[in-house]
């Protein structure tokens, strides 16, 4: 994951936010998922490919869930 939620979830339209509880006090939690939350993925070409990459693997490798 990105330093910053917001750009990882804007650069790779993340779906999971893992914070270290021993590292992040409560109050710089809340906001660090607040922002993560209202971030919109980014919709450029390089972007989508990124995302499309890790969907491709996925759809590889994974068996879907009944």
């Amino acid at each position: 994951m990105a330093q910053r939620p917001d750009l990882d979830r804007q650069h790779t339209d993340s779906n999971v936010l893992c914070l270290g509880a021993k590292i992040i006090g409560d109050m710089m939690a809340g906001e660090i998922v607040k922002t993560w939350l209202n971030t919109d993925p980014l919709m450029e070409e390089k972007y989508r490919r990124r995302v499309d990459k890790v969907m491709a693997i996925n759809d590889k490798h994974c068996v879907p869930v009944k």
